[in-house]
């Protein structure tokens, strides 16, 4: 589909994020914020202090309390 290289990278994303500091919420946002050029199929991906990638389209978002909010 026209967004799947984003849900890709996504996939890879998090999965580097868990690698790296665990699988705890936390442990998430903190693996999030320091990817830094992470080689995905849609360009380098890093994301600023505020959780949003870096020369992109799209915001980092998470799920809180049922609703969908960017990530901060």
């Amino acid at each position: 589909g026209i967004n799947s290289d984003l849900a890709y990278d996504a996939i890879y994303v998090i999965a580097d994020a868990v690698r790296e500091e665990g699988s705890s919420s936390e442990g998430i946002v903190k693996g999030l914020r320091s990817i830094k050029n992470f080689k995905g199929v849609s360009g380098s991906i890093s994301f600023d202090k505020s959780g949003q990638r870096l020369g992109a389209l799209v915001d980092l978002k998470v799920i809180r309390n049922g609703v969908s909010v960017v990530l901060e």
